[in-house]
């Protein structure tokens, strides 16, 4: 019996080595085929860009995650792993089924269940400091999920980030070539301004360029512009759509957004600086109206305390200087 229970335990020893073999195998294949470390953000992906307060990205991509799952549990409810359900539903086909494919399935079963609730909202790297990326799936769409996210924190007047200053949506990557770039937006923007009989739409463009020489600016823009089209209208203040896009090292991330402008080029903390102005200025209506003294009007009631002093002041020398008048005047002599 001793025998038989030490070869069950080499059994799984020889298991477990084998899955370990099996997911180092798969992370590296996975890392040569893109070119990209697996834990970097690659071409192809979907997310939400922040940019946050230096030496403090941790932080902020656990704020991050706290207001993300909660958004995304209201907009989109909880939403099942795939892996995870095909797990379920095959259990019952183990039987017959190839080894490798036995411990393949049992591997997607334990990073299910390691990662949790983080592969909703997965950090990928991006190598520069105060920017991380946060990794989404289908169903939720980037552009719609930021701009709601902002639109209820401007409304109900909370700041719920100390770390986290901006949000950008990517609604898609790519490699940082121009080509790669114009192909990208020729995709990318077509549902918004090349529909059948579309009316002109207002429009920007809003590039941002780190730790990358081989994209210049203005180029950029002009690529961006040729692809919307000239139905459309370029309007810098009052856009309805802008055109979102971060170029980072060898990577650019494209969005399409809403009301960039009006929520602050999606600036959380000059959103909440805005709402402080606006419920100062508030209050300074609310105080009380300047009161009415002598037909001049008053604003503070020390500078009405001043202003009686001095009249005050100004009695009291035209008396004094009367008398002094009376005083130097000849004195007349009565008649007798």
């Amino acid at each position: 019996m001793a025998k038989m229970g030490n070869n069950g335990g080499n059994r799984k020893n020889k298991s477990r080595q084998i899955k370990k073999s099996l997911f180092a195998q798969k992370v590296l294949q996975s890392g040569q085929k893109s070119g990209f470390n697996s834990m970097q953000v690659e071409p192809g992906m979907q997310g939400i860009m922040a940019f946050c307060t230096m030496n403090k990205e941790k932080q902020a991509v656990a704020e991050l995650r706290n207001i993300l799952d909660e958004f995304a549990e209201q907009l989109y409810g909880r939403e099942q792993n795939s892996e995870e359900s095909t797990i379920n539903d095959s259990v019952a086909d183990e039987e017959g089924q190839d080894v490798a494919d036995m411990l393949d399935r049992e591997l997607k079963q334990l990073q299910s269940k390691r990662e949790g609730k983080e592969e909703q909202f997965h950090w990928r790297k991006t190598n520069i400091d105060c920017m991380v990326f946060l990794q989404t799936h289908h169903p939720i769409d980037p552009s719609d999920f930021v701009y709601r996210i902002l639109t209820d924190l401007q409304t109900k007047k909370i700041k719920r980030t100390r770390y986290t200053m901006r949000m950008h949506p990517v609604q898609e990557t790519c490699r940082a070539y121009m080509d790669d770039i114009k192909q990208l937006a020729q995709r990318l923007l077509s549902p918004y301004f090349h529909q059948e009989e579309q009316s002109p739409v207002r429009w920007a463009c809003e590039p941002r360029i780190r730790w990358n020489d081989k994209i210049k600016r203005g180029d950029l823009i002009i690529e961006i512009a040729n692809v919307v089209g000239q139905n459309h209208v370029v309007n810098l203040k009052q856009p309805e759509l802008t055109v979102v896009i971060d170029i980072f090292k060898n990577i650019c991330a494209m969005a399409v957004v809403r009301d960039y402008p009006g929520l602050k080029k999606y600036n959380l903390e000059k959103i909440f600086e805005a709402e402080q102005e606006a419920v100062e200025a508030q209050q300074g209506d609310d105080a009380p109206k300047s009161q009415e003294h002598d037909g001049k009007s008053v604003d503070d009631p020390v500078q009405e305390i001043d202003n009686s002093e001095r009249a005050a002041k100004r009695q009291v020398d035209g008396i004094d200087a009367g008398r002094e008048t009376e005083r130097s005047a000849p004195i007349k002599k009565a008649k007798v």
